[in-house]
């Protein structure tokens, strides 16, 4: 039988609240739990400490933890996209102003949520052009004004991210 390994969801959280923010306990428990399922070891979710030990801790339900874990690899897939094509585009970067990298942002996030973790690796953002970036913004206005459907925008941001696959 492999190793098993306690995380202790609300320890994580107690330890967030003592060390610094939710956030980075979350980050810290991400990493926990790619390195444990990298290397194969089945994890326990059970506490390290009795509840009655640390009565200060709220009950956050293990549905909570895992959106937020779940919305913490989306914004850090979705950040690091964004400063690769950043890299990229060099000064032509300072030439997109800040509320089109918003709904650049948005439509990478639409990406994530629709593509599968294998298939957002095998992106290469650092592959896309200006005018590549200038569609997918244009993309993201016309989805927010309701001129595009949801499908749509998925299907074409599919073709344009098809293009720049890794694999090729």
């Amino acid at each position: 039988m492999k190793n098993q390994i306690d995380l202790g969801w609300r320890n994580i959280i107690f330890l967030g609240r003592h060390l610094g923010s939710f956030e980075s306990a979350l980050c810290d428990m991400e990493d926990m739990v790619d390195r444990v399922y990298e290397e194969g070891i089945r994890m326990v979710p059970t506490l390290l400490y009795p509840c009655d030990t640390l009565p200060c801790m709220p009950d956050v339900k293990r549905d909570e933890v895992g959106r937020r874990v779940f919305l913490l690899k989306q914004q850090r897939s979705v950040e690091g996209a964004i400063a690769i094509i950043r890299s990229a585009q060099g000064k032509k970067w300072n030439d997109i102003p800040e509320e089109d990298v918003g709904s650049l942002r948005q439509m990478l996030e639409e990406l994530w949520m629709q593509a599968d973790r294998e298939t957002w690796k095998s992106y290469s953002f650092s592959r896309l052009t200006l005018n590549d970036i200038r569609v997918i913004i244009q993309i993201g206005y016309s989805l927010k004004n309701g001129m595009l459907t949801k499908k749509d925008a998925q299907n074409q941001l599919s073709e344009i991210f098809g293009r720049t696959t890794s694999e090729k």
